[in-house]
Order: structure tokens, then C-alpha cells, then sequence
């Protein structure tokens, strides 16, 4: 018995997201009140990167990130960069040169970026390409680890917003910020 061949039938189902993950640091992880922008999270873990965190005047922290650990810059469009974080391996990091610390934060798995990541940049002031209002924080791909496994995720680098910051290691510096 010959079978007959079937035609394809067309697929009109959209591509399903690529999930992308961002390393969170301060007012985003569990417990703190934006948390609520990533609590829709697929998952959620202890991880950590190199750094410099800083405790602004405002009551939030920002993030310093070693330049040589930057694989590339976030765009408006969160299917390219989860499409970018996918494709990119991590390559052997030690300690970056100079008085960086290990920073602690949580590595957040965002299952639908075009839907979940527009909201967080917002809330961090992540314009790209916008001359007239530009970027609070900037969105970065830097190495990440987790206590199984290292990778690269996204984060919110604050470098050029570190002047009157205080310098900690761990945020909050004092339970009442939070």
C-alpha cells in the first residue's frame, strides 16, 4: 500500500517569542516594588555579574558594567535583541581589570519579550536612537552566571548616572530603601 504524499498546509500560527533573559539588580527583584513589571517571569534565579553598583541619591541603584564586557547594545526591538542574546555565546571571563566587584541580582527568563520587555524599558528610561530624550539606562548584553551555569543575559548599565551615587556592594544599601 502506497501512501500519498500530504500537502503542507500553510502555518498561520505567529513564530513563537524567543525568551529572553535580563539580569536584575535592584527595584525589579522579588520583593521590591517594581517587581510586579517581571513577576510574569517564566523564571527566576540568584545570579551574578561583574560590576560596580551604585546607590543613587534617589533611592535606587545603577549598575556600572566593565566596557569590555559589553557584547552588544539594546535596541527597540526585543524579538532582534532576544534573537542577539540567543545567538551569542559566553566566552571564558575572569575578573575584569581594575576594582570590579561581583555583583549579585536575579537572572529573570522573559517567555514574550515583544509584550514583557517595552514596560521594563520604560520604567528605566531605555530610549534607543532617541536624540531628543536620551537613555537613563542603557540595555547591555554582559556574561551572567548562575549558581549552575554562566551565559549572557540583558541589563540596565546606569555608568553615566553613578556621579553622587555611593558605591555598595549589594543593594539595597539599607532595608528602608526598599
Amino acid at each position: 500500500m502506497k501512501l500519498a504524499n500530504k500537502p503542507n498546509k500553510p502555518n498561520n500560527k505567529p513564530n513563537k517569542p524567543i525568551p529572553l533573559r535580563l539580569f536584575v539588580y535592584g527595584t525589579l527583584k522579588r520583593g521590591f516594588h517594581n517587581h510586579r513589571l517581571v513577576a510574569q517571569a517564566s523564571a527566576i534565579q540568584p545570579a551574578w555579574t561583574w560590576g560596580r553598583l551604585w546607590h543613587l541619591q534617589a533611592g535606587f541603584p545603577a549598575l556600572e558594567v566593565p566596557d569590555r564586557l559589553i557584547l552588544a547594545h539594546g535596541s527597540d526591538q526585543p524579538r532582534r535583541d532576544a534573537l542577539a542574546q540567543a545567538t551569542t555565546t559566553l566566552f571564558p571571563v575572569g575578573k575584569p581589570v581594575g576594582d570590579w566587584d561581583w555583583v549579585s541580582g536575579e537572572l529573570v527568563t522573559l517567555a514574550d519579550p515583544d509584550v514583557d520587555l517595552p514596560p521594563i524599558d520604560r520604567l528605566e528610561g531605555f530610549r534607543p536612537d532617541d536624540a531628543r530624550y536620551p537613555s537613563f539606562y542603557d540595555r547591555v548584553l554582559v556574561p551572567v552566571w548562575t549558581a549552575t551555569a554562566g551565559g549572557v543575559a540583558w541589563t540596565y548599565d546606569g555608568a553615566k548616572l553613578r556621579s553622587g551615587g555611593i558605591r555598595c556592594g549589594f543593594w539595597p544599601v539599607n532595608p528602608r530603601f526598599s
